[in-house]
């Protein structure tokens, strides 16, 4: 440390060895006193700060580019032509009234909601329900020619009466019992499957499918009769050979496709429908994967 004379009031004054300055004020009378060069310390360096490189500027493109000529568009005007949508964030056309990627219209600041076409759609097992009707029809003429025959030859009328019956109540439950499958859209995208049996033309109570629970539709073949049938064959053979003839020919003997509701492995769910038609099995499986989403994927 060094000391001065202060030219002002003759006190001593310190100057540290680090002071740098040419001049140091005097503690006692506030005077600046001069410091020589010798006693002066060295300023340090200063340390090199890294720097960030500068971020390079965005182009903006020009939303409108205009001329140097004397027309209607004189102007150049810079700009973004994207902006943020306010539903998603995600930039979208500046001139967009809705966003493509969420559906939020800007308007009214609502999602738009998408309108399906509506699906309706009813299969019937086997046979239409008219044409069963006229063959049950058939049958009953052919039953009353039969019974008055028998009449005519001595039989009583009310044997005659509880033939009619009997072949009557028969027939009209192995040609009227059917399922009715009926695939439901709405506009706004709601989808049901309803499944409905019918015994004897008379209907039961319609059951909706848990459609929602499974990952798939497809198809499974049955190649095989089964026990029903089979016992159905043996009484119609008992009750005449024609009318077991036309029951295996017409029942027993085309292949069934029974239309799966399945899970993401491909196990049953639900069996939806049952027919004979392989083209009706694939319609049902496509018109279900248009309105309920489902996978397609046969099952065999």
């Amino acid at each position: 440390m060094h000391r001065l004379d202060c030219q002002s009031c003759g006190q001593k004054v310190d100057v540290p060895e680090q002071h740098t300055r040419p001049r140091i004020r005097c503690g006692a009378c506030g005077y600046y006193v001069d410091v020589p060069a010798a006693m002066r310390g060295r300023a340090e360096e200063p340390v090199a700060v890294a720097t960030k490189p500068a971020k390079k500027k965005r182009e903006v493109p020009n939303l409108i580019s205009g001329t140097q000529h004397d027309d209607d568009n004189p102007y150049s005007v810079p700009g973004d032509p994207t902006k943020k949508c306010t539903g998603c964030f995600k930039e979208i056309d500046i001139d967009a009234t809705f966003c493509v990627f969420c559906g939020v219209d800007f308007a009214s600041g609502k999602k738009a909601k998408k309108k399906y076409e509506a699906i309706d759609r009813t299969w019937e097992s086997r046979w239409p329900r008219e044409l069963r009707l006229k063959v049950l029809f058939a049958l009953m003429l052919i039953n009353g020619v039969l019974a008055t025959i028998a009449v005519v030859r001595g039989g009583s009328v009310v044997g005659g009466f509880v033939f009619i019956l009997m072949q009557g109540g028969l027939q009209a439950f192995l040609i009227g019992t059917y399922e009715t499958l009926r695939v439901q859209r709405t506009s706004k995208g709601s989808a049901t499957i309803t499944k409905l049996m019918r015994i004897a033309f008379v209907p039961t109570q319609p059951l909706k499918l848990d459609w929602k629970a499974s990952q798939g539709v497809g198809i499974i073949a049955i190649h095989q009769p089964g026990i029903v049938e089979w016992i159905t064959f043996i009484y119609l053979l008992f009750c005449g050979v024609l009318p077991g003839i036309l029951f295996w020919y017409f029942v027993m003997r085309p292949d069934r496709f029974h239309i799966s509701l399945c899970d993401v492995y491909g196990s049953t769910n639900h069996i939806a429908f049952r027919t004979t038609d392989r083209d009706q099995a694939e319609e049902i499986c496509r018109t279900i994967n248009d309105a309920t989403g489902l996978w397609y994927k046969p099952v065999l």
